[in-house]
């Protein structure tokens, strides 16, 4: 049994940041339980606004192909648009991470759901580097969520027990 806990701070330019809480739960060498909550803050300087979108990610993964630097599988799950929309659609997706050696890894996710038949896609590329049961992160999001879609470079970090 694993837990995986991260949390990564998301920016995309001064009027529009986020928070990605992602909670990873394995309670089998190759099945995990993995929850995506997402954050935006949008800010409108000139009329001296803000407004805010949460969306989540519920999934069960399998990691298909486990090698030793290289992990492929898929995962399942339901998508959720809080707020106003208030409304959930299937998930899917795919995953790799890549070990280059004992401290660096790299990892591609990729999930696309739809709701009230638009996209809500989410894509990652990460690089960790690992000491003992913690990490830090540097990477890239690409979230597409209805018809806007968004860039962020991320930074952050966790902890696994």
């Amino acid at each position: 049994m694993r837990l995986d806990i991260e949390d990564t701070f998301m920016y995309n330019s001064n009027n529009l940041l986020g928070n990605h809480l992602k909670i990873k739960i394995r309670p089998f060498q190759y099945f995990y339980l993995q929850t995506d909550f997402r954050h935006l803050f949008e800010f409108d300087r000139i009329n001296n606004t803000s407004s805010q979108l949460n969306f989540s990610h519920f999934t069960l993964g399998y990691d298909r192909i486990r090698l030793d630097k290289f992990n492929l599988g898929w995962n399942l799950g339901v998508s959720y648009i809080g707020n106003d929309v208030r409304k959930a659609g299937f998930t899917y997706g795919v995953s790799s991470d890549y070990f280059l050696n004992k401290n660096i890894s790299f990892s591609g996710i990729a999930k696309w759901s739809k709701i009230n038949t638009r996209p809500v896609n989410a894509f990652e590329l990460q690089t960790k580097y690992h000491k003992k049961n913690y990490f830090f992160a540097l990477g890239y999001e690409h979230l597409k969520i209805g018809t806007p879609t968004y860039n962020f470079i991320t930074l952050g970090a966790g902890i696994y027990f």
